[in-house]
């Protein structure tokens, strides 16, 4: 099993809220890795995993991410989390800039540990994509505030 397919097998891709498209292509040729290609490929930029995870486009998020990692120009986001976390390509390694205590570290040396181990992995899931917190801020939604 590719990295590719053990990701969509845990993350089931949902919500296409833009299409992978032959002029998409040609303008992020070159800037993504062969993983990320072979995702939206297959899916379009798409949400996954109950809307845990979304696949952006390295256009809509390019000054976001150089306030992230200010020294790499090359550095493209792959994914945001619900909760506005970002998963970051730097053209070799994978970081997480965690948004809510301002922080950035290595989560995958290569980007392909990054959709076989990482982002597979239970703990992390809850961890990093916190489903827990994202189902009971959508049953709160309705609530009226305190």
């Amino acid at each position: 099993m590719t990295g590719i397919q053990a990701f969509r097998e845990r993350h089931p891709a949902q919500d296409v809220w833009r299409a992978w498209t032959p002029e998409v292509a040609q303008r992020l040729t070159g800037r993504l890795p062969a993983e990320q290609v072979e995702l939206l490929s297959a899916d379009g930029f798409a949400s996954y995993d109950d809307q845990l995870l979304w696949a952006v486009d390295p256009d809509d998020l390019g000054d976001v991410v150089r306030l992230w990692l200010p020294n790499t120009p090359q550095a493209v986001p792959l994914f945001r989390t619900a909760f506005g976390d970002l998963f970051i390509w730097d053209g070799t390694a994978v970081w997480h800039a965690d948004v809510h205590l301002a922080m950035v570290g290595q989560v995958a040396l290569l980007t392909r540990f990054l959709y076989e181990d990482v982002l597979v992995n239970e703990r992390f899931r809850r961890r990093a994509l916190q489903p827990a917190l994202l189902k009971r801020a959508r049953k709160a939604e309705g609530a009226p505030p305190t």
